[in-house]
């Protein structure tokens, strides 16, 4: 069972996506059409509107969105790795993936994720991130 817990850390409502107003229709679906297939999926990954770079001991260089290409059956702990290492994470702190405002569960798999919450227009699955520190020094 999928529980939303954003309303109480304060994460919800955040479904503005800039790579929705930055690439057409026509782009994001080239997009869509190159690399979704029965085998892998094309996420689209940008940080919360309440996300910190400054918590996360990440510099200030990041892109605002991601795209990266994962596997169906690859778990939802494998966007979560390739995030921490990308945006360069410190250990004290926890990253959350919210699709449509629900926090993803590691053990889900990506193209369940795909399949529930998919962009219904492109066929692309968009996807905030967001930490929260949970270890003090």
């Amino acid at each position: 069972m999928q529980t939303s817990l954003t309303y109480t850390l304060g994460l919800k409502n955040d479904s503005n996506y800039q790579f929705l107003s930055k690439h057409t229709l026509a782009k994001r679906k080239e997009l869509s059409d190159k690399y979704n297939n029965d085998q892998q999926v094309a996420v689209i990954c940008e940080p919360h509107r309440l996300y910190k770079q400054s918590q996360t001991g990440a510099g200030l260089e990041l892109p605002t969105q991601m795209v990266c290409v994962f596997s169906k059956k690859d778990p939802v702990s494998s966007i979560f790795q390739t995030l921490k290492a990308k945006l360069k994470i410190n250990k004290e702190t926890t990253l959350y993936l919210l699709c449509n405002n629900y926090i993803l569960q590691y053990e889900q798999s990506i193209g369940q994720v795909y399949e529930k919450y998919k962009n219904q227009e492109d066929d692309l699955l968009y996807i905030k991130y967001s930490s929260q520190e949970t270890f003090g020094n």
